[in-house]
């Protein structure tokens, strides 16, 4: 596995591996909402940003000579209660499904460590969909621990989700 640094040159192998993690998040039993034209363009958006940016890093891996999964980390995001400080965040994460279970995922998480280490952040944190049973032992597997549940309640059942 090769892992290397995105740049905005990159933005449409970034902008795809986001969406596929996207889409995987409106499937069972995530349901995450997911509209596509205005995800795409928002996400396009942001990406761009987040490239151009010198606190956060886009990390992709190549395994097989393909574009195989991404990693975006930068600084802590969120209440001192479950960000401690000098925290990095890992934010976007996708491993293609072909590739899920050889090592990328692990690999693109070292390096993420690596590069919050080389930074001065002393601890990591993340967030996944609690449905999400791959992310939750993927995660606690690389020794994340819980630190707090956020919870959400749908104040209109008629706006549930809206899937690709």
């Amino acid at each position: 596995v090769e892992i290397r640094r995105a740049t905005p040159d990159d933005i449409d192998i970034v902008q795809r591996l986001v969406d596929e993690e996207a889409r995987f998040h409106a499937t069972s039993p995530i349901f995450r909402p997911y509209v596509a034209e205005q995800t795409q363009r928002a996400v396009r958006a942001s990406l761009m940003e987040s490239l151009e940016r010198d606190t956060d890093v886009h990390l992709i891996a190549r395994a097989e000579g393909e574009d195989a999964g991404i990693i975006d980390v930068g600084p802590g995001r969120g209440s001192p209660l479950y960000v401690p400080p000098g925290a990095a965040y890992i934010g976007d994460t996708a491993v293609r499904p072909e590739f899920r279970g050889t090592g990328v995922g692990t690999a693109l998480v070292e390096a993420g460590l690596a590069w919050a280490r080389e930074r001065g952040f002393r601890a990591m944190t993340l967030h996944f969909a609690t449905a999400n049973a791959l992310s939750s032992s993927f995660w606690t597997g690389l020794g994340f621990e819980v630190a707090m549940w956020h919870l959400r309640r749908r104040i209109d059942e008629r706006i549930a989700s809206h899937r690709p």
